[in-house]
């Protein structure tokens, strides 16, 4: 226990505070009686008593002091919700403020106008729980404060930035001294203004915080008052310039802040041409024109605010800028503006101008055109030569020519510019230009450097030549082209000529059947070909053959050979192999405007031989002689068969006969010691050549009429030939017993193919004579 106490010692110390309370407070307080002795816990003391300042002015409670009162019980611990009651000679004071958990309790004092001490007073009572009229236990201090008068305020120190971005928030402060050079007591009242910003209550000045305005009052704490402000996200004054002031009363104190843009968020891109010191904003400019053309780059922040002091990259892909250069780096000016100027050159035609900005993440792009109006040359945009069609055939009968004008670096004229078109030389009759008399020029207006016009053709065939021209204002300079190589081919079909497959060329269809191409040509009175599409009609006459003919054609179609031709309409003929060089008649025609019956060519074809084969047989292989009687000379006779690629016989098929011993003979003629069995008629002439013995045919069962001779066809595809022999062309024997021998080769050719036979004839003279075998 801290203190010990006798109920004599309680009861004086009691009576003691009645009477001092009774002297110093005129109210009715509850009477302290005698009592049983009062428990520790519930004894009240105040430990301490602080005012926080000590010192306030007569500023009608600008400045104020904090009261601080602990209050303990007996045990010395600090005694929550307990009611202290403030009072005061001199000011105001909150009066009957509780404890908080720790025992203190504090309370405001201001001033009320007057100046002087201050004398403030804290009681702590405790009062029965039996009888609350009776305080078991009462503690009671004062403490002074001086209430002086205000001094003046003697400076404002104003801390703000000088340059800020929009919408960049910074924390401002103004530092207040008085006249005494103190700073300022705490709650003194400092009001902030500002023009394009606002003031918040944090710094962010984001969800947080709550906007204050552009003027707001801010207390000071130790002297200083602090707020955050945030710059406006539009710039409206003309030099950017934002003005912030501190005040109190008359004091003031002002800082000027420039405002700038933000990053750079947008770039637009404008072209100017600059006329007699006046911007024309377009998107054109002549070659020839001395006027500045003027590039403008404008960069605006995220606000539209303009950025001054950025870097702009102009570029072009025509002409250069004022660094010679396709490429230029210009700073934006206080307006946000770059400007460049492009210098075209020698060069006309599109500009792509580009512009970039803020490490190339905005970039802009626009197309200026450099036009050019002097004609320097005229150039046909066709070199190949163009064909047409005599008008009403069917086919393309009028073709666009298009010149191209351009001036002294080959830039293309633009502008409109008169061109005159006409035929000269000779012209075929009918042909003109835009459906005009042909003996007139037309004239047209270019577009885009080109000027075109429509040539058509007529009622006849033959070579235009076109002039075109343009006669310079300037200089009265005609600027003429000619282009020659214009053609009128494909008038009406005015003859027909049908034709057949070559060698080899048949496709085998199986069974002995051969399909070889066939068609005919169809050209106009010029012997130009016919327009594609002509229709043409095959068809057979007097056909003995027993083929057959795809009837149906049209000049420009595709043959079973993946061939087309101009002029040409294919078809194809299906025959049988043995019909292998036989004749035969087709008709082909077609229509024509010009002749009511048409026009038709009649052609006697032979059946072309596919895949050719040649078979050679003698008889007999070899040939005896004796020393030195006769017979002088012998023969041995030659057979050829000749057959397709199926095995058919060929008939009417020439054979070349070649020997290296020995002489070739006429089948039919007279020779010695010949017998009349050997010499067959069949293999006589006219079959073999009676001029030329070592050329012989093959017989043909058909020859010379339609029908299979019965007695042919054993021999159809065959031919025969005979070659005599020499008994010198042998060397004698040496001795009885050992004949002396000799041979030669007999070689078959097939006239027009690369196709032969060979076989050998052995030659012995023996020593007896004459030979008996």
């Amino acid at each position: 226990m801290r203190y010990i106490y006798r109920p004599l010692m309680l009861s004086v110390m009691v009576l003691m505070l009645v009477i001092l309370a009774t002297s110093c407070d005129r109210r009715n307080i509850p009477v302290v009686l005698d009592q049983e002795p009062v428990p520790v816990s519930s004894e009240r003391y105040i430990t301490s008593i602080v005012a926080t300042p000590d010192t306030i002015y007569a500023d009608n409670n600008i400045t104020y002091s904090h009261i601080k009162v602990q209050v303990k019980d007996g045990e010395g611990f600090g005694v929550p919700s307990q009611i202290v009651s403030f009072k005061t000679d001199l000011g105001r004071v909150l009066t009957n403020v509780p404890t908080d958990s720790t025992g203190v309790a504090t309370t405001t004092f201001w001033d009320d106008g007057d100046e002087g001490q201050a004398t403030i007073t804290a009681v702590v009572r405790k009062y029965s729980e039996e009888d609350e009229t009776v305080v078991i236990s009462e503690a009671v201090e004062t403490i002074n404060v001086q209430i002086l008068p205000v001094p003046a305020i003697e400076s404002i120190t104003l801390k703000a930035p000088s340059f800020s971005k929009v919408t960049q928030t910074h924390s401002i402060t103004a530092t207040v001294k008085n006249e005494l050079g103190q700073s300022v007591p705490n709650n003194t009242l400092v009001t902030f203004d500002c023009i394009m910003g606002s003031f918040w209550t944090d710094a962010g000045g984001g969800e947080a915080g709550a906007e204050l305005g552009n003027s707001t009052v801010v207390k000071t704490i130790n002297g200083i008052a602090k707020v955050t402000y945030k710059a406006s996200n539009l710039i409206t004054d003309d030099e950017n310039v934002e003005t912030i002031t501190a005040s109190i009363g008359a004091v003031r104190k002002s800082q000027n802040v420039t405002i700038t843009a933000g990053d750079p968020a947008a770039l637009t891109l404008q072209t100017f041409v600059i006329d007699n010191g006046v911007p024309n904003e377009t998107d054109t400019s002549a070659l020839e024109s001395d006027d500045e053309i003027r590039l403008s780059a404008k960069l605006t922040d995220i606000h539209g605010n303009v950025c001054s002091g950025k870097r702009v990259k102009f570029g072009t892909n025509l002409g250069t800028f004022i660094n010679t250069q396709q490429q230029i780096n210009i700073n934006t000016q206080a307006d946000g503006y770059a400007h460049t100027r492009l210098i075209p050159g020698l060069l006309a035609g599109a500009a792509t101008i580009t512009a970039s900005a803020n490490g190339d993440t905005l970039q802009a792009e626009t197309v200026f055109t450099i036009t050019s109006s002097m004609i320097y040359s005229i150039g046909f945009t066709q070199e190949s030569s163009i064909k047409l069609w005599v008008a009403n055939t069917g086919g393309e009968s009028s073709a666009i020519l298009r010149v191209k004008l351009r001036d002294i670096n080959g830039n293309l004229v633009d502008t409109q510019q008169p061109v005159w078109f006409e035929m000269v030389g000779a012209v075929p009759a009918g042909a003109n230009l835009n459906n005009q008399p042909p003996n007139a020029p037309v004239m047209v207006m270019s577009t885009g450097g080109e000027a075109q016009i429509s040539v058509n053709a007529g009622t006849e065939s033959g070579v235009l030549a076109i002039k075109a021209s343009h006669t310079r204002e300037s200089d009265n300079v005609e600027i003429f082209a000619i282009k020659t190589n214009i053609i009128i081919q494909g008038g009406p079909a005015a003859s027909i000529t049908p034709f057949i497959g070559r060698q080899n060329s048949g496709q085998d269809m199986g069974g002995g059947v051969w399909r070889v191409v066939a068609g005919a040509s169809v050209f106009d009175i010029y012997g130009n070909p016919v327009i594609d599409g002509t229709t043409v009609h095959f068809e057979l006459i007097n056909n003995m053959t027993n083929c057959t003919i795809d009837a149906a054609g049209l000049v420009g179609n595709v043959s079973v050979d993946d061939d087309s031709l101009a002029g040409t309409a294919y078809t194809v003929i299906t025959y049988s192999g043995i019909y292998t060089n036989e004749m035969i008649t087709v008709k082909a025609s077609t229509g024509s405007a010009g002749n009511p019956n048409g026009i038709f060519g009649v052609a006697n074809l032979k059946l072309p031989l596919n895949e050719p084969h040649l078979e050679i047989i003698p008889n007999p292989l070899h040939i005896n002689f004796g020393l030195e009687g006769p017979p002088v000379w012998k023969y041995v006779s030659v057979y050829c068969t000749v057959t397709d690629g199926q095995g058919q016989k060929i008939g009417k098929q020439p054979i070349h006969i070649t020997t290296t011993l020995g002489n070739v003979v006429l089948i039919g003629s007279s020779q010695p010691n010949l017998t009349p069995e050997l010499d067959e008629s069949i293999y006589a002439p006219p079959v073999n050549d009676p001029i030329y013995p070592w050329i012989i045919n093959t017989v043909s069962m058909f020859n010379p009429g339609p029908d299979a001779n019965p007695n042919l066809i054993d021999y159809h595809g065959m031919a025969k030939s005979r070659v005599k022999y020499h008994r010198d062309m042998c060397p004698p024997p040496d001795q009885p017993g050992v004949a002396g021998e000799n041979s030669g080769n007999i070689i078959a050719t097939l006239l027009g193919y690369d196709v032969s036979a060979t076989t050998t004839i052995g030659l012995r003279r023996y020593w007896y004579d004459p030979v008996p075998f």
